[in-house]
């Protein structure tokens, strides 16, 4: 899967280049379990550092959270020779969290840059990428020096000349203010995407189908709906795998929204009637 859920609470603990290494991090790792068996130099080389600056954030990792548990498994190879791998269980929040794709975390950008933004999500009002703490406050909560986000070669004005944030001037709150917004539709709105649970055997099938739906709305910009196993097995009786993903595409290209609240809207988009709630007859007895 191309998306993870982060945790606010978290990344508000660590600094950009933290927050960075830990977004990558939780992309090497499963999206439901957080477990990750990635070996340091393995990461090292995707986040593009040393591997004794990894070493440092995952001490960092373990102290705020993010890493839940760290297990050290010895065992030989198929040369008889000794090997050691450490195995990693990552926090999967359930709350408080903000959806991020893997194309932003492989932009030609520098990283610290990426991490930035990624705290500054953190700050949005709920729901929103619209941030509207001055650059002050924003050093304040955040484990960023102020001197590292002001001036035309700080972190917040890289933001802006790499297109990932705008700044405009509105009146908020009864001022005049900066508006910080964050364009990058990798970063997406909305409070995080709905993880059904994939341990439920019941729902397996339904799970992969919900999985395209909810891949081919992204794919189009478009913010999914959350999983409703029924609706995801009427629709198994229409369309499945590949000719679900190919007759939401068709479709998705003419949605103006970027918001789907229900699955029955994407049922109705590819024409399948949904059962209406039946009307049951009662008896009322008047004492």
């Amino acid at each position: 899967m191309n998306y993870r859920n982060l945790d606010k609470n978290i990344f508000l603990k660590l600094n950009h280049n933290q927050a960075y290494v830990a977004a990558c991090f939780s992309f090497k790792s499963d999206f439901v379990t957080g477990e990750s068996h990635i070996h340091q130099d393995t990461l090292a080389d995707y986040c593009q550092c040393s591997p004794s600056k990894i070493q440092d954030y995952i001490s960092v990792f373990k102290k705020v959270g993010f890493i839940r548990s760290c297990m050290t498994r010895y065992f030989k190879n198929e040369d008889g020779l000794p090997r050691r791998q450490n195995e990693y269980l990552l926090n999967v929040p359930d709350s408080n969290y903000f959806t991020i794709r893997k194309e932003l975390l492989e932009k030609d950008i520098p990283v610290g840059v990426i991490g930035y933004v990624l705290l500054l999500k953190c700050l949005c009002l709920n729901s929103t990428n619209t941030c509207f703490y001055n650059l002050l406050e924003i050093s304040n909560k955040l484990k960023v020096g102020y001197s590292t986000l002001k001036g035309k070669n700080g972190l917040h004005q890289k933001a802006i000349d790499y297109g990932l944030i705008t700044d405009d001037k509105v009146r908020y709150e009864g001022k005049s203010t900066i508006r910080h917004t964050i364009m990058d539709s990798n970063i997406l709105l909305g409070d995080g995407l709905d993880i059904p649970d994939l341990n439920a055997e019941e729902h397996g099938i339904y799970v992969e189908q919900y999985d395209i739906i909810r891949s081919c709305c992204l794919d189009h910009d478009i913010y999914p709906p959350r999983y409703d196993g029924q609706v995801i097995r009427k629709i198994m009786n229409h369309f499945v795998d590949d000719n679900l993903k190919n007759a939401l595409n068709r479709r998705l290209d003419k949605v103006k929204e970027d918001h789907i609240y229900s699955l029955n809207y994407i049922a109705k988009m590819l024409n399948i009637q949904m059962d209406s709630p039946s009307k049951e007859e009662y008896t009322f007895v008047m004492p």
